[in-house]
């Protein structure tokens, strides 16, 4: 089922944001996959902080649909010459990283999964 949900800007996704952001200059993907999981751990509470830092929606499917990882996603890809699987979703997401580093809330669909 899809779902409108909103995502905090809140000062780890705004840092998070960021990264992905710069990383679509990178040309080095072992450096874009330890960005990945990153982003990966913040949704799912697998990192040293606490899950999802206050978001209201937190999990598997909020860890591969938010903007950061699919942007993210989209750069290795690139890196790898394959076909992009969002062609025209990662302008869409690299706006939306733009927006949650300035510290801007965004909304976004996501495909829950029971």
């Amino acid at each position: 089922m899809k779902e409108t949900v909103k995502i905090v800007a809140t000062e780890k996704m705004q840092k998070l944001a960021q990264t992905a952001v710069e990383i679509q200059d990178a040309s080095n993907p072992v450096a874009v996959a330890n960005e990945l999981v990153k982003s990966m751990k913040y949704w799912t509470g697998f990192s040293e902080n606490s899950i999802g830092d206050g978001q209201k929606y937190v999990g598997s499917d909020m860890a591969a649909q938010n903007p950061v990882t699919a942007a993210i996603l989209n750069k290795l890809e690139d890196l790898a010459h394959m076909k992009q699987s969002s062609p025209h979703g990662d302008v869409l997401h690299y706006h939306k990283c733009i927006d949650l580093a300035e510290g801007k809330d965004v909304e976004v669909e996501i495909e829950f999964h029971n």
